[in-house]
């Protein structure tokens, strides 16, 4: 898949989405909870960190779903409406991984995000896409806030 646009001077601009069907194997989630949906997806091409964050979100008890970029976290979260924390790493790829926390929550608006990036990506993101993040983070992989974050998930799931 892919995510294209196409501009046109004092006419505009049009964004296109090309997505692949992608079906969800042993490679993508790790069960670990009583349930076996997956619960927090984590995007990140770099194997290594992903491992790391996986670490962090398993030791609560979630599943965890994994997509090496946005195109796959798109055909992954239209899949899995059981998702609850989208994880993105933007320090790479950045204008792929905006368009794609975009059209995630126009599928899932419920689902909560934590964006890591350099301060620059985040501060143009902050300034120039109206997207509703919940949590930033210029740490690569910060795992107090991301302990924090999955705190508050499973408090509120008590509640539930």
């Amino acid at each position: 898949g892919k995510i294209w646009c196409d501009s046109e001077y004092e006419h505009g601009s049009c964004f296109y989405l090309s997505l692949p069907i992608i079906t969800p194997s042993s490679d993508y989630i790790e069960n670990n909870s009583k349930n076996h949906y997956p619960e927090v997806l984590i995007v990140d091409e770099d194997i290594d960190s992903f491992r790391k964050v996986q670490e962090i979100v398993v030791s609560y008890g979630l599943n965890v779903l994994w997509a090496r970029n946005g195109v796959e976290a798109l055909g992954l979260i239209s899949m899995e409406p059981t998702v609850k924390l989208l994880i993105c790493n933007l320090f790479s790829n950045s204008m792929e991984g905006i368009l794609s926390i975009q059209l995630i929550k126009n599928i899932n608006n419920t689902v909560k995000t934590l964006v890591l990036g350099n301060a620059k990506t985040i501060d143009e993101f902050k300034k120039n896409y109206d997207i509703k993040v919940d949590f930033y983070s210029t740490v690569i992989i910060d795992e107090l806030l991301i302990n924090d974050i999955l705190t508050r998930i499973k408090q509120k799931e008590q509640l539930l």
